[in-house]
């Protein structure tokens, strides 16, 4: 069931449109073992290729069990799900637009953000642009801040409309995003992800997470069998701030989802603000 506060509704309804979609996901009432205090709202992300997480998402369940008194908000990325379009977006357009459906959220409530891949970057590119009206943390799963070298070649390599025949997964997309419009979605993907990408985070969004990386307020969560983004590509970042999770790229939600979980709960006790934050 979805639901926004009656002030944000009218604002909700605003941000559905062809580039994105976002929907405030209720509650169990009450949370039944909140470790944050009352009054957070959680926001997630998936990564390239997905859809918006529904309630039944193991970290929507994670969030609002335990941490999200006031809902968890799921953003579906620019070009994909129900918003796909054969139309190519390029990669400032997508920003744009992933940047017009989030910042109204942010300004409604302290925030738990948590990215996959694709998302987590996104996240991490917007995050010196977040309102200073109210505190967030941040777990960026399978995210590293930017991307060099041999990962973009990588990730060009891996998101190609051939390279999803091959692996079987293009019927998947075809479902999710239309027959018309996923090869679309994978090329526009592959062109957000490139060098040069403002989907990277640009020197003020790292000078902004390094800020709230020493107070503890973001964490990044890595696999150790990840081919577009091994350890290497998590060097930057100080060994505090990462944990790492045995599975692969795209098993966190799935066959690692136990040691996701607890790599997430972890970040999130460290991060647990104030009652008066």
């Amino acid at each position: 069931m979805a639901f926004a506060p009656r002030a944000n509704r009218a604002a909700l309804g605003a941000l559905r449109t062809r580039a994105f979609h976002a929907e405030r996901l209720a509650p169990p009432a009450p949370p039944p073992a909140l470790r944050f205090p009352r009054g957070w709202q959680g926001l997630v992300v998936h990564g390239g290729g997905e859809g918006a997480y529904k309630p039944t998402h193991p970290l929507v369940q994670l969030l609002s069990r335990h941490y999200c008194s006031e809902g968890v908000v799921s953003l579906e990325l620019p070009a994909h799900g129900a918003h796909a379009s054969p139309d190519l977006l390029s990669a400032d357009e997508a920003r744009h637009a992933f940047r017009a459906a989030l910042l109204p959220h942010l300004c409604a409530f302290p925030t738990v953000a948590v990215g996959f891949s694709l998302g987590g970057k996104l996240l991490q590119s917007l995050w010196h642009e977040l309102p200073p009206s109210h505190p967030h943390r941040g777990v960026f799963i399978g995210s590293p801040p930017t991307a060099r070298g041999s990962r973009l070649l990588a990730i060009s390599a891996f998101w190609t409309p051939l390279a999803f025949r091959l692996r079987g997964a293009a019927p998947a997309l075809r479902r999710l995003h239309g027959d018309e419009a996923w090869e679309a979605t994978v090329h526009g993907v592959r062109a957000w992800c490139g060098a040069g990408s403002p989907v990277h985070a640009a020197d003020e969004a790292l000078a902004a997470l390094r800020r709230d990386e020493a107070a503890a307020r973001v964490h990044w969560v890595r696999a150790r069998h990840d081919l577009p983004y091994p350890r290497a590509a998590f060097a930057e970042l100080p060994p505090r701030a990462v944990s790492a999770v045995g599975c692969g790229h795209f098993n966190f939600f799935r066959e690692g989802w136990a040691e996701t979980a607890a790599a997430v709960e972890a970040c999130l006790e460290r991060a647990r603000p104030e009652a008066d934050e």
